[in-house]
């Protein structure tokens, strides 16, 4: 399958709920479209696929808000610095 992965999460959907493969004709009802029918296996194997873009969107979508926020981006090179500078704290040192 091929597209971007909102196109792709979308056309899973569409499959697993309506039970058929996606077209384009299929999609618009046109009546000149036949419906191929997907089994149980295919269904699953999709929620499959599904699962997984869920999986991998969300920690993307995490990494790309990380990136673009300035004070997130800020805190993360303050961090670093300190970490470079004065060295993690041993954890018998903590408490």
């Amino acid at each position: 399958m091929r597209g971007s992965r909102p196109q792709r999460v979308n056309r899973l959907n569409w499959e697993i709920n309506n039970r058929a493969k996606w077209g384009a004709d299929v999609a618009r009802r046109s009546p000149h479209a036949a419906k191929q029918p997907l089994s149980d296996a295919d269904i699953e194997s999709r929620r499959g696929q599904l699962q997984q873009l869920a999986r991998s969107s969300l920690a993307w979508r995490a990494f790309t808000y990380l990136m673009g926020c300035f004070a997130c981006q800020t805190f993360g090179v303050a961090v670093g610095v300190f970490l470079l500078t004065r060295g993690a704290p041993h954890p018998s040192n903590v408490c």
